[in-house]
């Protein structure tokens, strides 16, 4: 059963003094029911209270007594009516007082812990090896852990509100049986019988609504994905007729099951409604047919009412909910499998260990000293393969990159080099061989030594932020230096054109709608020379832009070799034309290295490669004109 299942995965979460917590607000449920009973006894004995006993002259129930009691007497109607009234109204103020805090708490309590498993499962994919990042999509990561903040609250919303409804039926019934066993019973066998079998015959029929309704959201989706992404084919192939008629039709069966399923959600409430009145007149006609006067009968009849009432609308808030678990149910597991596989320490018991993570090999280093590049990078007979992957994408890789220099790599595509750039900034781990800085591992300060590095990668990526938040990504607006900004801005050479906007830093960038591919390109090198780092990666970061903007870029990060170590993969050759030394890449190893001029005369596919860039070059500036 769906709410047993969530209900043992909400006490998998709960350490001890959470589950503690849970219990007590879950007893203060029971204490809001006692108080629910409490009201309706009060109730009851405040119409008893209308009758005075003939044979002693004197009114019955606790009501009448307490105010005897105060007054030292018996009281008129109209005291009795006003005083009595009132003593009730605030009883019942404060029964619903007690039961909407203790409803609050435990629905503060069960969204804390909500919010709780949504974040850990935010911090365990930041905390993910990166191949495992690349595998699901940002996208794809994005859409799961919004969803899961959502079925959770569902579920655990649904769950809070059955414990507290079956507590109000169980006190409700409790009163109801001490009043009269028999009526009880008949209301028992009626309200339940009946209730369960409209339960138990709408499951079915909403499970498989909700399922109808999830695939065609989901084709809509597809469709609408489908059509948009490919606008371009959609137009050449005069395709839009097919995608709108697909739309609609995957739109019309969503609705359809959409509608439905709000019909039958509505049907639980009226089937209460009908017994609840059955049961009222079949009280009044056992009340007859017994010979007892209906006077006499009137507060127990106006109790069952108030009863039934109450117990109505327990009866459709627990049918709601069970309606809500069981639409969630199969997305519920499904993201409890990812949660217990991307964020295994939010159900961990004593003694256990969390999930791989890019910091496994991390040593605690006590002295607190940045670590600083001092001398060389050195790959020795590195190895790496993908998860599930047929081949090795770098295979026996040895090279040594030195403090201060320009460093280029190219190759054909597949060649493994932006996998390589993965391996140098740590980011994945070599199947075998070592990475090394200045002689230490890099994973054993893997956080210390990413401190050195500034990357600049294949897409452009603006937040929608300000200049000054986006030169200083991942900071606090109160933690971040406009100096340390404006000295990343001119060293990428792009102060001045920053120093235009209305706004300086605090331009809104608007996610980079506003700059021009050249802009974009300074801002995000900028990024990168903010932290000051030692050594700065560049992933084909000119490959997108025209030749003269491509230039203007190669001569702003030539500038920068005398500033930081420049490692450099490269689409364009002229972009690594002045490099120290080029690593040539085929099929996942270096076949050759040396300059630019020295890879030309003994490297035939490098000299191949360059003479066909050139080409493609010459021609593109011919086109250009």
């Amino acid at each position: 059963m769906i709410f047993l299942r969530v209900l043992k995965t909400l006490w998998s979460m709960l350490n001890r003094r959470r589950r503690w917590v849970f219990l007590s607000l879950v007893s203060l449920l029971f204490v809001a029911g006692v108080a629910e009973l409490a009201g309706m006894m009060a109730i009851f004995g405040y119409i008893k209270g209308l009758t005075i006993k003939p044979a002693t002259g004197l009114r019955v129930g606790p009501i009448a007594k307490g105010l005897h009691v105060i007054f030292h007497g018996e009281v008129n109607q109209i005291t009795y009516v006003t005083l009595g009234g009132l003593a009730v109204l605030l009883f019942i103020g404060g029964k619903n007082l007690i039961s909407t805090l203790a409803q609050f708490a435990l629905t503060r309590f069960l969204m804390k812990l909500n919010q709780r498993v949504s974040t850990r499962l935010f911090e365990g994919y930041l905390l993910a090896p990166y191949e495992v990042m690349k595998r699901q999509g940002t996208e794809k990561i994005r859409n799961e852990i919004q969803a899961v903040f959502s079925v959770f609250s569902n579920c655990f919303l649904a769950t809070a509100q059955s414990i507290s409804d079956f507590a109000t039926l169980a006190m409700v019934a409790l009163l109801l049986i001490y009043v009269s066993p028999l009526l009880t019973i008949t209301a028992v066998v009626l309200f339940g019988g009946a209730g369960t079998a409209v339960y138990l015959g709408l499951q079915r029929q909403i499970g498989e609504l909700s399922a109808h309704e999830r695939r065609s959201k989901g084709e809509a989706g597809r469709v609408l994905d489908d059509a948009l992404t490919g606008i371009i084919d959609t137009r050449l192939r005069d395709a839009r007729a097919f995608f709108s008629r697909e739309y609609s039709v995957s739109l019309s069966q969503q609705t359809l099951a959409k509608r439905r399923l709000g019909s039958m959600q509505r049907i639980p409430r009226a089937a209460n409604e009908i017994l609840l009145t059955s049961l009222i007149v079949c009280s009044v006609l056992y009340l007859t047919l017994s010979g007892k006067s209906i006077h006499d009968a009137l507060p127990t009849l106006a109790l069952f009412g108030f009863a039934g009432l109450r117990m109505t609308g327990a009866m459709s808030r627990l049918n709601r909910s069970m309606q809500t678990l069981k639409q969630e149910a199969d997305a519920f597991d499904e993201y409890y499998q990812l949660v217990n596989r991307a964020a295994p320490d939010v159900f961990l018991k004593e003694g256990e260990t969390e999930q791989d993570t890019y910091l496994d090999d991390e040593l605690q280093i006590s002295d607190g000293k940045r670590w600083t590049f001092s001398d060389h990078l050195k790959f020795h007979k590195v190895h790496f393969q993908y998860p599930k992957a047929k081949h090795a994408t770098i295979r026996g890789v040895s090279f040594q990159i030195h403090k201060g220099s320009f460093v280029g790599f190219c190759g054909p595509s597949g060649g493994g080099k932006t996998t390589l750039l993965m391996l140098i900034m740590g980011l994945v781990r070599p199947t075998s061989g070592n990475l090394t800085c200045d002689g230490e591992n890099i994973f054993t300060r893997i956080r210390q030594y990413h401190k050195m590095i500034g990357y600049v990668g294949q897409d452009l990526f603006i937040s929608k932020g300000t200049v000054r938040q986006n030169i200083a990504f991942g900071m606090a607006e109160r933690d971040i230096d406009d100096e340390r900004v404006w000295r990343a801005l001119k060293l990428a050479k792009a102060d001045e054109f920053i120093a235009k906007l209305s706004n300086g830093l605090g331009h809104d960038l608007r996610g980079g709608s506003i700059l021009s591919g050249g802009q974009r390109q300074r801002v995000v090198i900028a990024r990168a020379l903010y932290r000051q780092p030692e050594i700065l990666i560049l992933d084909e970061a000119t490959a997108a832009l025209d030749n003269t903007t491509e230039r203007e870029i190669s001569d702003a990060i030539s500038s920068l070799r005398h500033e930081v170590t420049v490692i450099c993969v490269a689409h364009r050759l002229s972009t690594i034309k002045h490099a120290d030394v080029i690593f040539f890449m085929e099929n996942g190893k270096i076949s050759q290295s040396g300059t630019f001029d020295e890879l030309l005369e003994k490297s035939p596919n490098f000299r191949a490669m360059a003479e066909s860039k050139t080409m493609a070059e010459l021609k593109a500036r011919s086109e250009a004109k």
